[in-house]
Order: C-alpha cells, then sequence, then structure tokens
C-alpha cells in the first residue's frame, strides 16, 4: 500500500528543469545589461612572466616593467592586491605575504612583507596573473 495518495501535490517537488527557463532568462538579462567594456573588463585574466616581461628585483620590491592595470569600468570597484595572484618559482604567493601590487607610472610594483619567508633573487621566476594590459 502506497504511503501516499496519487492525488496528493507536494509543494516542494520542483524538477531541475522547471525552474531551467527562468535562470536562463535572469543570466541572461544579466549578460544583456553589461556594456561591451564591461563584459572585456570581467572576462580579462592575462598572465605575465620574467621570461616575457622585463622584470626588476630590489628585494622585497618586484617591477613588472611596461605593464600597468586595466581601466576599471565605471560602477566597478578599484583593483587590490586580491585580484591578482603572484607566483614565485612556480609557486602562488600568499595575499598575506603581499604588501601592496600598485602602478607606478607604466609598471606594476609588487611588495612583499616578511612572511615570504625567503629573499627574493634576480634570477627567480616571477608571473603575475589579473586584469592587467602591456
Amino acid at each position: 500500500m502506497a504511503r501516499y495518495s496519487n492525488t496528493r501535490v507536494n509543494s516542494r517537488t520542483v524538477r531541475f528543469y522547471d525552474r531551467a527557463s527562468a535562470t536562463r532568462l535572469t543570466i541572461q538579462n544579466i549578460a544583456e545589461s553589461m556594456t561591451a567594456e564591461e563584459k572585456t573588463f570581467t572576462s580579462l585574466n592575462n598572465a605575465f612572466t620574467s621570461n616575457n616581461t622585463t622584470v626588476s628585483v630590489s628585494d622585497p620590491v618586484v617591477t613588472f616593467q611596461s605593464r600597468s592595470f586595466a581601466t576599471v569600468p565605471s560602477g566597478f570597484d578599484a583593483l587590490t592586491k586580491t585580484d591578482f595572484t603572484v607566483f614565485v618559482n612556480g609557486v602562488a604567493a600568499e595575499v598575506d605575504a603581499i604588501t601592496s601590487i600598485a602602478e607606478s607610472g607604466t609598471n606594476v610594483v609588487v611588495t612583499f612583507n616578511d612572511t615570504l619567508n625567503f629573499d627574493l633573487e634576480s634570477d627567480d621566476e616571477f608571473m603575475i596573473t589579473g586584469k592587467l594590459v602591456s
């Protein structure tokens, strides 16, 4: 004997495809409301390494020359160090080990602090990823 009658309606029962069209419209509306500049900015994630970019090292500062932050569209938050990932010899540096990532003229300057726990050398390999342009 069945636990419930065949005519019982359960308001909690929702099939995943019952709401798919509503979700798709919401995502589509968001995408259509963004300008071309905003779409380009949100999808931007460039990587520059010491192999393809001139990098100067003066422990604890690493300077990626002739690189700059992408222009942030109006209404978006300003870029901070959490918007970038910095690698030293292939290992991602923790955000806490970075004091700041800033623009200085046409360069991007990464300043590390003592929690990095080793000295930076000019023969180390550096890479930065994020909303950067050349």
